[in-house]
């Protein structure tokens, strides 16, 4: 380890890992620091698209390497409605953390990233209002200062770097759901995707590495207490309710307890002042019921990373730094907002359902659907104003349901619409004491 780096990563993982990588290979230093030691597990539900970013890091082979299969057959149901397709195209994978993670950071240590896991960011160094590096406490307690061209928080929900800078929240929701999830044993592995919405509940799965297969349950929060018996029973009789996957785990061995999750935030985060910048989960998170994050943080990191460089070889680091801010929140708002509507407690919308239903009716429509998943797709080009509308009069003229409820309906779905559009151009800070109320970027 060195006294001066381009770059100082403050976390390992996905986002961290691999700007990393990035950097180093276009010729520049980087540090990256953890509290952690590899191989270390962390909360997630591990399923991540296959994207150009993802390629450009080199690491499918060792990916493929774990026993996960390309996930490329999706098995998708709203209730009676079918909307499953494959498309060898567009796949995911579904690696467990404690696998995953290593793999990301030895490529970057490889590729000549200096890596220090077991240490702790205790302080930031700065010059006026200029991060200028980092104040380290090592696992022996022994303290050392680093400096840093920029210093980048990659450290998750909870940064050290956010909490260090004062990054303030914007556009928080909370969940309106809970979770739980287990491996199983088993189950022959396949390369098929598997999510299934029944009345208000969600189920997920899809094969993992080393032959395990994971299984996710999704349920409206108050309905929590019904399936956290730490013992699995509630989680097993909630699955049983799911015949597509009872069917799959018939004979198979949980090998855990099942992991449960009550409450989580969404939110964006400021995430670039002078010398600091935030990626991944540090300065955005959203609701993980479509699966983003560790796509959001391999596409993130390859565009940071980009923008880094480019400061520092035309001296223009800081004007850069915001230009990845503004990056950031144009590219995840739409598909924030989206996962907030797919978060929402309760069975769908019989207007959603009929939407859903008219893009499952053409296979360009349902494809483009699928794309959304994979980010080639904005949610709401697809699930457009005028495809609402047409889902209304399908409704309205041949439906079961009450005029005055379809129109009601219609009214949600637009007040939710115009409140997005205006959170998006005006965003809602939280502010110290004050959650919520507005503010103003001002330095974006």
């Amino acid at each position: 380890m060195y006294e001066r780096y381009d770059v100082v990563i403050v976390g390992g993982r996905v986002a961290g890992a691999a700007l990393a990588t990035h950097l180093v290979r276009r010729g520049y230093s980087a540090l990256v620091v953890d509290r952690a030691a590899f191989p270390s597990d962390t909360l997630s539900t591990h399923l991540f698209q296959r994207n150009s970013s993802l390629e450009h890091l080199g690491v499918m082979e060792r990916l493929l390497a774990t026993g996960a299969p390309l996930l490329t057959e999706f098995r998708l149901r709203l209730d009676a409605l079918d909307l499953s397709l494959d498309h060898p195209d567009l796949s995911m994978l579904n690696i467990r953390r404690h696998v995953l993670d290593p793999i990301l950071l030895s490529t970057a240590e490889e590729a000549g990233a200096d890596v220090l896991t077991r240490a702790r960011v205790i302080g930031l160094l700065t010059d006026g209002p200029f991060v200028t590096g980092v104040r380290l406490r090592d696992a022996e307690r022994n303290e050392t200062e680093v400096r840093a061209r920029v210093v980048v928080g990659a450290d998750g929900r909870n940064s050290t770097v956010a909490r260090l800078v004062g990054a303030r929240r914007y556009n928080v929701t909370d969940s309106e759901r809970a979770g739980g999830c287990a491996y199983y044993e088993g189950v022959e592995p396949s390369p098929v995707f598997h999510f299934y919405a029944q009345g208000p509940d969600y189920y997920l799965g899809a094969s993992t590495d080393s032959g395990l297969f994971l299984a996710i349950g999704l349920w409206s929060r108050r309905d929590y207490e019904r399936y956290k018996a730490p013992t699995g029973e509630g989680f097993e009789a909630a699955l049983a309710t799911c015949a597509p996957l009872a069917k799959l785990l018939a004979g198979a061995r949980r090998t855990r307890p099942p992991l449960f999750i009550k409450r989580w935030q969404g939110y964006f985060r400021e995430s670039a002042g002078p010398g600091w910048a935030l990626v991944g989960d540090a300065g955005h998170f959203k609701d993980p019921t479509p699966g983003q994050g560790i796509s959001d943080a391999f596409r993130q990191s390859e565009r940071l990373a980009e923008l880094i460089c480019h400061g520092i070889e035309t001296h223009t680091v800081e004007a850069q730094l915001k230009a990845w801010w503004r990056w950031r929140d144009a590219d995840a708002a739409e598909m924030y907002w989206w996962a907030r509507e797919m978060g929402r407690s309760g069975a769908q919308l019989p207007l959603i359902k009929e939407l859903f239903r008219g893009l499952g009716s053409d296979p360009r429509s349902l494809r483009a659907l699928h794309e959304v998943v994979f980010h080639r797709r904005r949610p709401y080009r697809v699930m457009s104003p005028p495809r609402v509308l047409a889902a209304t009069g399908r409704l309205l003229i041949g439906g079961d349901l009450p005029r005055g409820e379809v129109v009601s309906e219609l009214r949600t779905l637009a007040t939710r619409d115009f409140q997005r559009r205006l959170r998006t151009r005006r965003p809602v800070y939280e502010q110290p004491g004050q959650p919520g109320q507005p503010g103003q970027p001002g330095h974006r």
